[in-house]
């Protein structure tokens, strides 16, 4: 009981700083990108009709790729624990933060808001840490069975050259 407790807690830490940043995230974006337009002046030099379709396009993929793993984590028969290495988990081993973070990065497309760029990265370096204890948790439940994964997945980007 001990053992999912400590993941619970975790689960509650990570939902709320991804919570958190999300909030930031979109208070910025807004603010800056239709308010008060205070670092979005690279816009001016890139045309709305290659921002918008790049933007678009980059969501669009990400939301794909968020849904289809998120279906793949929490699918209703999946009950006991088994390590997911179908869809984008054959490519990366966190391709739901890896979808978030291109969420806000096609929005920042869009208007080219450094300020919002500034809070991705900031989302990005939380995601980094809690990615990392969660492979810490893995390895310690999976065994073998996760370094060899982690060994030919990559953690943001798919590896192009798998090691035997």
């Amino acid at each position: 009981m001990k053992h999912n407790n400590k993941f619970s807690t975790q689960r509650a830490v990570t939902d709320f700083g991804q919570l958190i940043g999300c909030i930031l995230f979109f208070t910025t974006w807004i603010i800056d990108s239709f308010i008060i337009h205070f670092s979005d002046f690279l816009a001016r030099n890139v045309l709305l009709l290659i921002r918008i379709p790049t933007g678009t396009a980059t969501i669009l993929f990400a939301l794909v790729m968020a849904y289809t793993s998120y279906k793949l984590v929490f699918k209703k028969q999946n009950l006991k624990a088994t390590l997911i290495t179908k869809g984008f988990f054959q490519f990366l081993r966190h391709p739901i933060y890896f979808a978030e973070i291109l969420i806000y990065t096609g929005l920042v497309f869009i208007t080219f808001s450094i300020a919002s760029l500034c809070i991705t990265a900031g989302i990005f370096i939380f995601l980094h840490i809690i990615a990392s204890i969660e492979e810490k948790q893995l390895e310690s439940l999976f065994g073998k069975v996760y370094t060899d994964y982690k060994k030919n997945t990559g953690k943001w980007f798919p590896k192009l050259i798998k090691s035997q």
